[in-house]
């Protein structure tokens, strides 16, 4: 593994550290791509009863996704245009996590607002956005 491989992986398995999923949970990884973070956050919660939806609209996610989906039966995926309404209805999530997806939206704003409003209260949203991270605690 290269040295810059080592260090995306040791960047995402903090990442995912930051995560607390409590039981029951209901996880969105917004921009989920291949669905390499879903894995990493599925794989670091034992917990049965927690749920992973991955969010993308791609094909090569999708693809990807269902795959993943066959060995870890938690993850499911769902195709949606991402920066958009999302389709879950208000506070029923518990955790967002959208590595690297802010920036690429048309109005980060409305998509801020979009993820405060699916959030469960006290819910987490975790915006990680190249090497920092922004951290929304959603409270209503």
């Amino acid at each position: 593994m290269s040295p810059l491989a080592r260090d995306r992986a040791a960047h995402h398995g903090w990442l995912v550290s930051l995560v607390t999923l409590p039981a029951a949970a209901v996880l969105i990884d917004l921009g989920c791509g291949r669905g390499a973070d879903l894995q990493r956050l599925a794989a670091s919660c034992p917990d049965e009863s927690v749920r992973f939806i991955g969010i993308d609209n791609s094909d090569a996610a999708e693809d990807a996704l269902r795959r993943l989906a066959l060995d870890e039966p938690r993850i499911e995926f769902r195709r949606e245009q991402l920066g958009t309404r999302l389709p879950f209805d208000d506070a029923s999530i518990d955790v967002v996590f959208s590595h690297n997806l802010l920036e690429c939206v048309t109005d980060p704003q409305e998509h801020a607002s979009e993820i405060a409003r699916i959030l469960r209260p006290g819910g987490q949203g975790r915006w990680p956005l190249g090497l920092g991270l922004s951290d929304l605690r959603c409270s209503r």
